[in-house]
């Protein structure tokens, strides 16, 4: 298509094709096989002309059939953009055209016709919510069977229920006694409907066994909606209160969902609507899934939740009477059981591994520290003996003794000197407790205590050796300022590269902790959770 005839089409000029006939117009094509009415219908700078459409369908009537590269004839776009009045002339000149064999007219082969995704005309004014153009297009076909799934497995109804088009849904459902209601892995428009806060729900499973119910408990638009209470779901539908205990593939009940809701949702309502009184002999809370789990296992072996709220979920289920019976229990029986037949051998055996195991990791550590302490106090000491300048022979006392630089060298091996003396102290009776801590938890801890403190004064002794040596170098070089500042510099450089040592390591941890929360949340939200709106959730809404 020359660029002239491209914009002529895109702004409706009809004169740049007067006097070429239907073949020649016909053959006017992008490289995309778009039609210059293809292109008109889907600008979006220039409004739809209705007087050159009519005149390009009066040269060439063919141009309504003709389809481009992705199977999609002039009524699909059309569609897509809600031009409702010419969708009309594009099916009133179809049916002009003759039947074909099997006495099917063009206009419904044009309705009917699926480009490469198997959308439909109708399909496509759904997706955008275009009502008008869906009641002409059902109105024109009343067979909704040729109004199938895509390759997405959805129908018309679905794609206006999924994206909550309510206007193009009841034009659907006013216009047609059986619509075609299905979508992608089994699921149907209702389902969909109970997703986004549509009260209509049915007994109705997806590929997983999931019916509406299930999909209820996942969404918080299902506990709150404009004029809905927080019991309107069981109590006023007798469909969805036959619903309460039935389960998906998995022998989840809709209670199993309710006992692992995501932290992230938001729910207005008490979700566990399905403990209150008035559903006593309804709702089965002794329930287990194919894993041996009841809902209170669920709620204490849930992974995604806080503590804090799984223990609160935990106490709510537990004095509504949902007890423990799969694997939760099992565990603890098997505690039980074991406490009652326990080998005192093997027991011994495997606390020795444990705390031999233990006591290899603190005695390394230990050692490490020791080492270390005992090397900075050898260096101090000997240092505070060897002192930087000399002595005054007569006298026997230093000869840099008034200068600022050696005080400040005295001060600091000596501190330095204290602290990894006493770090030494720390380390025997760190090493103290940590022979009896088997007998006393709280020596343990004092144990893990004092190590750590061990740690922060090694540091900080190391710190002030640091510092003693560049202060012993100044006084003695003190003579050659230049050089005496530019050594003290070097030394005290050491600081800087720590410090960024100390930022390169905050920066990893917390990257690290980033990616390992964001792992945690796909993780949960990919788990049979991939229809949910994950939003911020209020704790106290939830128990």
């Amino acid at each position: 298509m020359e660029p002239a005839y491209y914009r002529a089409a895109m702004e409706g000029n009809i004169n740049a094709f007067k006097g070429k006939g239907g073949e020649e117009i016909e053959s006017i094509l992008t490289p995309n096989k778009n039609t210059i009415l293809h292109i008109h219908f889907a600008n979006y700078t220039h409004s739809v002309s209705d007087t050159f459409v009519e005149k390009v369908l009066d040269m060439c009537p063919a141009l309504v059939l003709k389809t481009n590269v992705k199977d999609e004839t002039i009524l699909h776009i059309a569609a897509r953009y809600g031009h409702h009045k010419i969708l009309i002339k594009l099916i009133d000149c179809a049916k002009s055209f003759t039947m074909d064999i099997d006495g099917v007219g063009a206009e419904k082969r044009l309705i009917r016709a699926l480009n490469d995704k198997k959308d439909t005309a109708l399909h496509e004014a759904a997706r955008y919510g275009h009502t008008e153009v869906v009641e002409v297009l059902i109105k024109e076909e009343p067979n909704h069977s040729y109004f199938g799934k895509n390759d997405g497995g959805e129908t018309p109804l679905y794609i206006a229920v999924e994206r909550q088009y309510w206007n193009v849904v009841d034009t659907i459902l006013d216009n047609s006694d059986s619509p075609q209601y299905n979508g992608p892995n089994g699921r149907t428009a209702l389902h969909a409907a109970t997703i986004f806060g549509n009260r209509d729900c049915c007994e109705l499973l997806d590929e997983k066994g999931c019916n509406a119910l299930h999909y209820t408990t996942m969404n918080e638009e299902a506990f709150y909606m404009p004029g809905f209470s927080e019991n309107d779901i069981i109590k006023n539908a007798p469909l969805i209160r036959n619903l309460c205990n039935e389960k998906d593939d998995d022998g989840n009940t809709p209670l199993h969902y309710l006992a692992r809701l995501a932290p992230k949702q938001k729910i207005p309502n008490n979700p566990l609507v399905l403990l209150e009184p008035q559903f006593q002999g309804v709702v089965d809370r002794m329930a287990r899934n194919k894993y041996g789990q009841t809902p209170l296992d669920v709620a204490g072996t849930n992974m995604i939740l806080s503590s804090a709220l799984q223990n609160k979920l935990y106490r709510k289920l537990n004095a509504k009477g949902a007890m423990l019976r799969g694997q939760v229990l099992d565990k603890r029986l098997r505690e039980k059981k074991q406490e009652k037949r326990h080998d005192p051998a093997a027991d011994e055996k495997e606390k020795g591994n444990k705390t031999n195991g233990e006591d290899d990791v603190y005695g390394i550590a230990s050692s490490y520290l020791s080492v270390v302490a005992i090397l900075i106090a050898t260096v101090t000491f000997t240092a505070g003996f060897t002192l930087p300048g000399g002595l005054i022979q007569d006298k026997g006392s230093p000869i840099l003794k008034y200068k600022a630089a050696f005080i400040a060298f005295l001060i600091t091996d000596s501190i330095s000197f204290v602290l990894s003396t006493f770090v030494v102290v720390l380390i025997f009776f760190s090493i103290l407790a940590n022979k009896l801590k088997h007998d006393d938890e709280l020596l343990k801890e004092v144990s893990e205590e004092l190590l750590h403190k061990c740690v922060m004064l090694t540091i900080v002794a190391m710190g002030f050796m640091i510092i003693a040596f560049g202060t012993g170098l100044y006084a003695v070089l003190g003579v050659s300022k230049g050089f005496g500042v530019v050594t003290l510099l070097s030394v005290l450089s050491f600081f800087f590269f720590v410090i960024i040592l100390i930022i390169m390591a905050i920066v990893r941890i917390e990257k690290l902790e980033r990616e390992a929360e964001s792992k945690e949340e796909d993780g949960y939200i990919g788990q049979n959770y991939s229809l949910l709106r994950v939003r911020d959730i209020q704790l106290s809404d939830i128990v």
